[in-house]
C-alpha cells in the first residue's frame, strides 16, 4: 500500500477536509475524489494505473496526471523510502489543474 501526501495544505484541505471538499467540489466530484485518494493508497506503484478504468499519462516533467474528473486531473509524483528497513511507497500529489494542461504538458 501506498501513502499519499500532499504538496501544501491548502490542497490537502481540498481533497480530504469536509469543509474545504465542500467549498472546492459539487457533490458528485467529492466522491471522485475520495475514492481516486483510496485507489492510490491500494496501489504499490503508479504502474498500476494502466489497469484502471480512468485516464492517466505519463508527462515530459516525469510527473502522472491522474483523472479526477472530466476537466481536473492530479498530478503525482512517486517517491521510496525505507522506514524502519521496510520500503514504502509514496504518491506526492502536487496539485490540481485543467486537462487543457495535461494535453499541452503530455
Amino acid at each position: 500500500m501506498a501513502v499519499v501526501r500532499f504538496e501544501t495544505p491548502r490542497l490537502w484541505r481540498c481533497c480530504c477536509d469536509a469543509a474545504g471538499m465542500e467549498r472546492a467540489w459539487d457533490e458528485s466530484c467529492r466522491r471522485v475524489v475520495s475514492r481516486r485518494i483510496q485507489q492510490l493508497q491500494a496501489m504499490h506503484s503508479l504502474a498500476e494505473l494502466e489497469v484502471m478504468p480512468f485516464p492517466a499519462k505519463k508527462l515530459s516533467s516525469g510527473q502522472t496526471a491522474v483523472m479526477v474528473t472530466d476537466e481536473r486531473f492530479f498530478l503525482i509524483e512517486e517517491f521510496h523510502e525505507s522506514v524502519d528497513g521496510k520500503q514504502m511507497v509514496i504518491f506526492l500529489i502536487r496539485g490540481i489543474v485543467h486537462s487543457k494542461e495535461v494535453e499541452e504538458a503530455a
